[in-house]
């Protein structure tokens, strides 16, 4: 038999390898509490009372319409954000300012996420056209339920 048949285990290099592994194990699962502890913290915020009142109000005038693609929950199903103008990330002082904040869909929300400023909020000139225009479909609407009610040799 020669050397190279003899198989030689070294109890260092096995420790070693244990060892490597705790510590990577330990690393994750640190790195896991971290994430768990600052989406605690953020989730804080908004489980504040302060921010659900705010959020309530904003919601309330602007109709739990999205700003951005016109959207709401009740006709299209969609889930309603209240979107800070100014990332709070960026902008802490202006996470309770009502002046700060919109509404959106959280389609057009995640896809701004923080690097995006636009202000979607319409201009009183702007939501004054919106609102004439909804009347004019609303009069159109009912003018074509008139016609589709008339006999058909009229």
């Amino acid at each position: 038999m020669s050397y190279s048949d003899w198989s030689f285990k070294d109890p260092d290099k096995k420790t070693d390898k244990f060892l490597a592994k705790a510590e990577k194990k330990k690393a994750k699962k640190n790195r896991r509490k971290n994430r768990k502890e600052i989406k605690k913290a953020r989730g804080g915020f908004y489980m504040s009372d302060e921010w659900r009142k705010l959020r309530y109000r904003v919601i309330r005038k602007y109709k739990a319409t999205c700003m951005a693609c016109g959207r709401n929950y009740k006709e299209h199903a969609v889930v309603i954000h209240v979107d800070h103008i100014k990332p709070r990330s960026k902008y802490p002082k202006l996470e309770l300012d009502f002046n700060n904040l919109q509404v959106l869909c959280e389609c057009c929300n995640l896809g701004k996420s923080n690097t995006d400023e636009t202000d979607w909020r319409a201009t009183k000139e702007q939501e004054k056209e919106r609102q004439l225009i909804k009347e004019i479909d609303i009069a159109t609407a009912l003018d074509d339920e008139c016609i589709d009610s008339l006999p058909v040799n009229f």
